[in-house]
């Protein structure tokens, strides 16, 4: 399993690095596709992963100094994109309370980000006719910021394809300055997301242990060895082993999704 997320995780990391996206719009579909964790756990894992690559890449242009950065303009988007990481992880949290049903809640994330990735595709291919804007007010670039923020806060992916076309369409730049332009403001994003999460005690409901059934989840934070408890989708009672490795004979499931494969 560890050797399945850093695969991912590292392929993802590496065309997204190359192409100024974080790699969650890559990493996310793929693991939602897998069906290995729950919808939470999968954003947080593809939240920490581009954190750490937005990093190491912002790191390596500044240090390099390979592009140079409309840096006032870049510096109040990525503030905006903080606020909006924030606000991006309580809508998400909002809406799984609400609906109730994190395959549902998936499901919308896929729907939304079906769209989005369908809009870049269609302005990449008739951005020659489309006259780009010069945006300079700062509430408007700070506005920006925030709802870039929100989308890939809620997401769960860097959301690198979005901020390129957006960094294109309103602050005219070339494709060169966008992607470390959108890597930048993707760091702050996902920092302020994920600060958030672990302030909130969200990360200890993500899905990052639990038992595994047919792509549905069952959590089970006060387990211990042989003790039953009821599913929360199936409505069983499966015993999990005291290896931990199977949940009943039945119902065939996974526990082994602990923190260190997210850490690792």
């Amino acid at each position: 399993m560890i050797l399945v997320f850093f695969l991912i995780s590292i392929l993802s990391s590496a065309a997204g690095s190359i192409c100024g996206i974080g790699g969650g719009v890559i990493m996310k579909p793929v693991l939602d596709a897998a069906e290995i964790m729950s919808v939470s756990g999968i954003s947080f894992l593809s939240g920490c992963t581009v954190l750490a690559m937005s990093i190491v890449s912002v790191y390596k242009n500044m240090h390099g100094k390979r592009v140079p950065l409309q840096l006032q303009t870049v510096v109040i988007l990525a503030i905006g994109a903080a606020a909006g990481g924030v606000m991006g992880k309580v809508l998400f949290q909002m809406l799984k309370h609400v609906v109730g049903n994190e395959n549902l809640v998936g499901m919308v994330q896929a729907v939304v980000l079906a769209v989005i990735t369908l809009g870049t595709l269609l302005y990449t291919v008739c951005k020659r006719r489309i006259h780009t804007l010069q945006c300079r007010q700062s509430w408007i670039v700070f506005l920006i910021g925030l709802l870039l923020g929100i989308l890939s806060s809620f997401l769960g992916i860097g959301g690198g394809p979005i901020n390129i076309v957006v960094l294109e369409y309103f602050f005219s730049m070339r494709v060169k300055e966008a992607a470390p332009s959108s890597l930048f403001v993707i760091m702050f994003s996902q920092a302020a997301g994920l600060t958030q999460t672990l302030l909130s005690g969200s990360a200890s409901t993500a899905g990052l242990s639990g038992c595994h059934d047919s792509g549905r989840y069952n959590r089970w934070h006060d387990w211990q060895p042989g003790q039953q408890k009821v599913g929360r989708t199936n409505g069983e009672s499966p015993v999990c082993n005291a290896d931990g490795n199977n949940c009943g004979n039945q119902y065939p499931q996974r526990c082994d999704i602990l923190w260190r494969d997210v850490i690792f």
